[in-house]
């Protein structure tokens, strides 16, 4: 794994500035309060300081954006990385790989941002019955496809599935398939060496919901 560099102060205002540009705002210390109280959640492990985090509306999918770094120390959070998630029904139902502080670890957050983004305002429309496709799990442990199950109003009485990167541009398409590229030759890496891969989404321990009722 390449070397932990720690951003600066100058570097996080740029990522703030560039979100802001793409209409993410941050995520306000009384939302948070009130995600808590009202969801009773409990941090996986005792976690000190408020991670900075930014979030997105379009089409019925919230997007938000976890990015280690601490508002009151103005500074990363010692041990974590930061993730992209989408939330579509009050579910989680995509997350990124998680990124690590590396050298480029800002710019590779604002590209996952600038992904989930544009599927979230680019979310397709069915093309018979015209209710939004819904994210769905591949067979892959990280893989998504959008499908609509509305069944009744299909020709066929069948579901409807497209691909998940559906009409993406040229260069972000060029972006995607060179990380996939890079992590299927990491995989194929370990497993030469005889060494097992433990995806990150399974290690990640979540928060906890105690007040499930209210979601």
């Amino acid at each position: 794994m390449p070397e932990k560099v720690i951003p600066k102060v100058e570097d996080f205002e740029s990522f703030k500035k560039e979100m802001n540009r793409l209409d993410f705002r941050e995520y306000g210390i009384q939302e948070f309060k009130k995600q808590f109280q009202r969801l009773g959640l409990k941090a996986p492990r005792p976690q000190t300081g408020r991670e900075v985090g930014f979030t997105f509306w379009a089409n019925d999918l919230t997007i938000f954006v976890w990015t280690t770094w601490l508002a009151e120390s103005q500074t990363i959070r010692e041990s974590d990385a930061g993730w992209v998630v989408i939330i579509q029904e009050k579910k989680a139902v995509y997350f990124s790989h998680p990124l690590y502080r590396t050298k480029k670890f800002f710019l590779n957050l604002l590209r996952q941002a600038w992904l989930a983004r544009w599927r979230a305002v680019n979310r397709p429309l069915c093309p018979e019955c015209k209710k939004y496709m819904r994210i769905v799990r591949g067979l892959a442990l990280k893989s998504r496809y959008w499908r609509c199950s509305n069944y009744a109003d299909h020709a066929l009485k069948k579901a409807i599935c497209v691909d998940w990167d559906l009409n993406l541009p040229p260069e972000a398409k060029k972006y995607v398939d060179s990380a996939r590229k890079a992590r299927a030759k990491y995989r194929k890496k370990m497993k030469e060496n005889g060494r097992s891969i433990y995806p990150a989404i399974l290690r990640r321990k979540p928060w906890a919901t105690t007040k499930p009722q209210n979601l």
